[in-house]
């Protein structure tokens, strides 16, 4: 909710990333898809590129894709030769302490 209402009062766009074990780099990316009708690759943004980032249960494999795409001066990335500058850029995350990684949790340990 923080970072929502913060992306709200700065008129940013808002991401969200949900973080699993299965993750792929491209699946916060995003990655160039095969168009049949226009016969072209179009690029598909995925979640990173946005403005305010609310990267949930982080883990370690992934956590550099995010972190290190604010490094660039406001440029999450380039992905298949298309940059997206986002300014401002911020990443909150969450991160699950180690002895829960891959596990999904659907109680509060006691």
């Amino acid at each position: 909710m923080l970072a929502r209402s913060l992306a709200k009062s700065l008129d940013c766009a808002f991401n969200r990333i949900q973080f699993t074990p299965d993750m792929l780099p491209s699946d916060v990316t995003g990655v160039s898809i095969f168009n049949q009708e226009t016969r072209k690759f179009e690029f598909r943004p995925g979640p990173i590129m946005g403005q305010i980032i609310l990267a949930d249960e982080v883990t370690a494999p992934l956590q550099d894709t995010g972190f290190s795409a604010g490094s660039d001066g406001g440029a999450p990335g380039t992905v298949d030769g298309v940059t997206i500058r986002c300014q401002p850029f911020m990443v909150l995350a969450t991160q699950n302490p180690i002895e829960y990684e891959g596990t999904f949790l659907s109680r509060k340990p006691s």
